[in-house]
C-alpha cells in the first residue's frame, strides 16, 4: 500500500463499481463510459489463493452492490 499507480484504466467513466463477478473472489472494476458502452477490468494473474465460496449468494453483498457506488464522487 503505497498510494503508487499500478493500473491506469484506458477509460473516461460516467460511473464506477466494483463486484466479483468472474466468482473468483476478487472484484473487477466495471465502468459506464462516457458513450454508454460498459466495460470490465479484471486482474489477469491467476489468483494462487484456496477457492472461497462466491460472494453473491449473500444478501448484504448484493445490496452494498445495488446501492453503494464507492469509488466515484
Amino acid at each position: 500500500m503505497t498510494g503508487r499507480f499500478v493500473k491506469i484504466f484506458p477509460a473516461k467513466a460516467l460511473r464506477i463499481y466494483a463486484a466479483d463477478i468472474t466468482g473468483d473472489y476478487r472484484e473487477e472494476v466495471i465502468i459506464i463510459d462516457e458513450d454508454g458502452h460498459v466495460k470490465c477490468f479484471w486482474n489477469e494473474e491467476a489468483n494462487d489463493n484456496p477457492p472461497k465460496p462466491r460472494y453473491w449468494p449473500q444478501q448484504h453483498y448484493r445490496r452494498q452492490k445495488q446501492n453503494w457506488n464507492y469509488y466515484s464522487p
